[in-house]
């Protein structure tokens, strides 16, 4: 599942952990910043979701928390007038 938020890209996905038969989320974030990309993978809890569209909706909803944050952090230690919008990566350009 694939989806820009707030000039980041997000690709959401799942993996099954077999100890616990449960759906872990998981989310790789990914922008260009200084004409370089950069990313933050980000993982759930390994023990609760047993449906997997929850496990999905949760790693995007986790993402964009992350995002949110990173944002708020970014712009409490920038002034105003050094704080950049992210780069929305260029057509065809696909993240690592």
């Amino acid at each position: 599942m694939d989806q820009v938020y707030q000039g980041r890209h997000i690709h959401a996905g799942v993996e099954l952990n077999l100890d616990t038969d449960c759906w872990v989320p998981t989310a790789n974030v990914s922008w260009y910043e200084q004409g370089k990309v950069q990313h933050q993978r980000l993982t759930g809890v390994n023990d609760h979701f047993k449906i997997i569209d929850d496990a999905q909706i949760y790693a995007v909803e986790m993402a964009k928390g992350w995002i949110d944050s990173a944002l708020r952090f970014q712009s409490k230690i920038m002034r105003p007038k050094e704080i950049k919008e992210p780069q929305l990566m260029p057509a065809g350009v696909q993240p690592k």
